[in-house]
């Protein structure tokens, strides 16, 4: 008899983490596992993005309404859940359904696996959020982190190491080897068919960087004609942005085409990729951009130096470094052969490294060993 893992997150729209939790569940189909996505979806600020992904998918999916911060009849609905559905282990994905698991998984068989993503400390809201996080980890039986960084500050926070897995993301390669019409894609963004697009996909919040991106690309795009900027995404920064773009001089020739689920496509169309994070874990934009074989200009920072070789698969700056980044832009932009050599090996590394089964491969793993007997927490 399967055993089904329920992927509980509590989501703000369809981002890194989320693109993970899908991945996963995606690829733990056929599997000794069934995966159920549950969503506990907020009363103030509703967001069913994973369970639409669920329903196109066939993948079991449940909603936990929730009306409040502390809502005790989430809890209660969650836990009538686990006990009828006899969920075997709950695996969580952020601050809030990290606390519900704990809540509702008293009394019940579940194990509780805590995902661990960067924590986002740029506000005191953040930084609270991220304090109360730390304590509830403690109550979980094993946690996975996503990188060597998110690794390092669990440490940092106290949580005894042998708790912890690093298990990098993964995604499926396949949708990113696909052959697109170039010219109708870019057609479909208003742009010609000799534009040169260089493109960033993310939330677009401060963490991010688009900002500085902007201040990076601002010259090159007054020099060449055929250069534009492509922001995808959404954020608390969308209004700011575009009016930064018009500061600079370049609205007419950066586009902002919001949340884009044809991702494959359009990365399919760029020329560059950049990421100008000032934190990541192992962002999930990321290994798409190396699964479509992009050239890519990154920060130093989470696992983006082991994912990108150090250099070898594409260029690394200093984050906040608005010069170094230019240049790096620049020297990519002019170097078409460097550009493709970085793509191939980037494509190479992804396809080697971070696939959706092996990711998946790992994680069942230690739902074996969660499973079988599950440690104190």
């Amino acid at each position: 008899m399967k055993k089904k893992i329920l992927q509980l997150q509590s989501s703000s729209g369809f981002y890194g983490a989320e693109n993970m939790l899908a991945q996963l569940a995606l690829a733990l189909q056929g599997s000794a596992y069934t995966p159920v996505i549950g969503v506990i979806n907020n009363a103030g600020d509703p967001h069913l993005e994973l369970i639409d992904f669920a329903e196109r998918h066939g993948i079991e999916r449940r909603i936990f309404p929730c009306r409040s911060v502390l809502d005790r009849s989430t809890i209660r609905d969650l836990h009538d859940y686990i006990s009828a559905e006899e969920i075997s282990l709950v695996q969580t994905h952020g601050y809030k359904s990290d606390f519900y698991a704990v809540a509702a998984t008293r009394g019940t068989k579940a194990a509780r696996l805590g995902t661990c993503h960067p924590w986002i400390v740029n506000s005191g809201r953040g930084r609270f959020y991220a304090a109360v996080d730390r304590r509830i980890l403690r109550r979980f039986h094993h946690l996975a982190a996503v990188s060597d960084s998110v690794h390092a500050d669990l440490l940092r926070a106290g949580l005894p190491a042998g708790k912890i897995t690093i298990i990098p993301n993964g995604i499926d390669i396949r949708p990113f080897r696909r052959i697109v019409d170039r010219g109708m894609i870019l057609q479909g963004y208003g742009l010609a068919p000799e534009s040169r697009v260089i493109g960033c996909v993310g939330r677009l919040d401060p963490e991010k960087g688009q900002h500085l991106l902007l201040e990076a690309c601002s010259r090159l795009l007054m020099e060449d004609e055929r250069l534009v900027l492509l922001l995808a995404g959404t954020g608390s920064l969308a209004s700011a942005l575009k009016s930064e773009a018009q500061r600079l001089g370049i609205a007419g020739r950066v586009l902002f085409p919001g949340f884009v689920e044809a991702v494959p496509e359009l990365l399919a169309v760029l020329d560059l990729f950049v990421m100008p994070s000032w934190t990541e874990g192992a962002p999930m934009a990321l290994l798409e951009a190396m699964a479509a074989g992009c050239a890519i200009v990154a920060t130093r920072v989470g696992q983006i130096p082991d994912m990108l070789e150090e250099g070898k698969a594409g260029l690394l700056v200093t984050p906040g470094d608005r010069t170094g980044m230019e240049e790096a832009v620049r020297m990519l932009c002019q170097n078409r052969r460097m550009a493709d050599e970085f793509g191939r090996a980037a494509a190479q590394k992804a396809a080697a490294e971070y696939s959706a089964e092996t990711m998946a491969g790992r994680y069942r793993r230690l739902y074996d060993q969660l499973i079988a007997s599950p440690p104190a927490a």
